[in-house]
């Protein structure tokens, strides 16, 4: 399997383990509050899953030499293939899974922003964007497939500038 498919399935993976595990512990439900601290941390184990594998396409695919090129090229495929994998996984999460976790997210934020004092235009426009996210189609799956390729695509790159090798 290419190291590109497989690190965005272990991604995938721990990405619906982590999802399954806030919902069984109502982070996503009824303890909303908890999901600020807890949704981040999703994000880390990912880009160290990443770390890995532009790793092991260095040691293995690449035999030990890894150019700043090579580096990008396989972050940006595992970071692609992993944000449809996610579109994919939290359309059916919020459409099948917990269809009420859209209503339940924007009402939390909403009382979140009603505690810092913000205006009701203040607070629709904060919330604009994030009713576009989760309207169920197109935009929801596209904005996860965007942001997610080009923020991991980026750390990636980073990443590889400390995994490259020098060429000889």
């Amino acid at each position: 399997m290419k190291t590109e498919i497989k690190y965005s399935l272990v991604s995938a993976a721990a990405l619906i383990i982590w999802v399954a595990t806030e919902h069984l512990l109502g982070f996503n439900t009824t303890r909303m509050e908890m999901e600020q601290y807890t949704q981040p941390l999703i994000a880390i184990i990912v880009l160290v899953i990443l770390f890995f594998g532009i790793r092991e396409k260095r040691d293995k695919a690449l035999n030990g030499r890894l150019t700043v090129i090579q580096g990008l090229k396989t972050a940006f495929f595992i970071s692609l293939f992993y944000a449809i994998l996610q579109g994919a996984w939290f359309a059916l999460y919020s459409n099948v899974i917990n269809p009420e976790y859209a209503e339940l997210s924007m009402q939390f934020k909403t009382n979140q922003l009603i505690a810092e004092g913000k205006t009701p235009q203040q607070i629709a426009d904060e919330l604009a964007m994030s009713k576009k996210i989760f309207d169920g189609g197109v935009m929801q799956f596209g904005f996860f497939i965007l942001i997610t390729t080009v923020i991991n695509t980026i750390v990636g790159f980073v990443m590889t500038l400390f995994l490259k090798t020098k060429a000889e």
